[in-house]
């Protein structure tokens, strides 16, 4: 039984350094590079996500205008899912109807694909987002 017990609390240490793991991985600023939709795909370098201890930041340079957005949150991450909401907004008529976010609401979950010190895949529904570490 005590075999047992110790196998369990090694097990759950396991585990839960696994999901440190991604959340240290992900803090920093990352650059979206591209956009993959199910019958195109779209080039960005203007856009970034920032994540650093639960607090997100979303930075926009739209340059034809010299304006940019700026909105800020919270995130969490559990398991292979990034759960991002949104509570400060500089323009939300200006980052749903930016095609790129398809951001519709406060809160957005995202699918992490693929996560190591470069490269950050994040899914949502039929779209699929290229990070690079900037």
């Amino acid at each position: 039984m005590k075999r047992f017990l110790i196998g369990l609390f090694f097990l759950n240490l396991l585990f839960s350094g696994c999901s440190k793991d991604t959340e240290s991985q992900i803090i920093g600023k990352w650059q979206l590079r591209q956009v993959t939709y199910l019958d195109k795909e779209e080039r960005s370098d203007s856009s970034f996500f920032n994540f650093h201890l639960n607090v997100f930041k979303i930075q926009t340079v739209i340059q034809k205008e010299n304006y940019s957005i700026n909105s800020w949150g919270t995130y969490n991450i559990n398991n292979d899912s990034l759960f991002i909401n949104l509570k400060q907004i500089d323009d939300l008529n200006n980052l749903s109807s930016y095609p790129i976010y398809g951001w519709h609401t406060l809160s957005k979950k995202y699918k992490i694909n693929e996560l190591n010190a470069s490269k950050l895949i994040l899914s949502c529904n039929d779209t699929i987002y290229h990070f690079r570490k900037f």
